[in-house]
């Protein structure tokens, strides 16, 4: 699903001045290193999340463009995140007030930080004047819609499956609370519907390493095993094997297609 279709980034460490246009449900960045694919991440994660790194707030004295240390004039960051909201984008009733504001399913938000000024300021489409308080916490609670996630180079993968396995775990729960199922039932159905979920990307991995006859998500069969993490179990040669025996070139993959597939 694609929500964002450009990003225009100033003044932000590496980055002068970068525009990235016709944004896809799937968009690769691709460069040498050094040339500051991870900043655009970072500058997004700010965007969305007020920080540069885990638990790094941004700072405009240290974030601010490497090459104009120099200049006298005030330093400013600023991140402008256009989006194009589908129709499958839906707000709660509760939003009413923040959908009117946004005024449509197209527009521009912008955050721009003030070396001095505790926070940022925001500013809506073609705005040249920031939203005053109220307004700015209307697109907070806007913003607070989308989950973005700054994953650093050399994650393994499966980890960051590990770290979601809670709200994993909801979705099969909440799709076993339609039905009336309980004991052996209960766990049969999860197995069902993780398989569902991951048939495509079955298909597609089989496909490319066609010694792994299955590929399915490790899932509990029993009430004590609700405390777990999922994560990916292949079969080659009758031989199933977990996580812990898979490269994280194999992982990547997995989690590539995942995402794919379940957008």
């Amino acid at each position: 699903m694609k929500l964002i279709s450009r990003v225009l980034i100033e003044r932000f460490r590496s980055l002068k001045h970068v525009d990235l246009n016709h944004l896809g449900d799937i968009t690769v960045l691709a460069g040498l290193n050094n040339s500051g694919k991870s900043n655009v991440l970072r500058a997004l994660n700010a965007f969305f999340n007020g920080l540069t790194d885990q638990e790094r707030p941004v700072v405009v004295d240290t974030d601010y463009f490497r090459g104009g240390a120099k200049v006298k004039r005030k330093r400013q960051i600023r991140i402008t995140v256009y989006f194009d909201l589908p129709e499958q984008f839906k707000f709660r009733t509760d939003l009413e007030e923040v959908e009117k504001l946004l005024g449509g399913r197209s527009f521009s938000i912008t955050k721009q930080w003030v070396r001095e000024e505790a926070d940022p300021r925001l500013y809506l489409s073609n705005d040249t004047n920031p939203l005053d308080p109220l307004n700015s916490q209307k697109i907070l609670q806007f913003l607070a819609l989308i989950s973005f996630r700054y994953i650093p180079n050399r994650v393994v993968p499966v980890d960051l499956i590990k770290q979601e396995h809670q709200a994993l775990r909801n979705v099969l729960i909440r799709q076993l609370g339609k039905r009336k199922a309980g004991g052996k039932e209960a766990f049969e159905s999860i197995a069902r519907t993780s398989t569902r979920l991951i048939s495509s990307l079955a298909n597609d991995f089989r496909s490319i390493v066609p010694e792994v006859k299955e590929v399915r998500l490790s899932t509990p069969t029993s009430w004590e095993e609700m405390i777990f993490a999922f994560g990916y179990r292949l079969k080659e040669s009758g031989v199933e094997f977990d996580d812990t025996a898979q490269g994280s070139g194999i992982q990547s993959l997995l989690m590539f297609e995942t995402l794919h597939h379940n957008r």
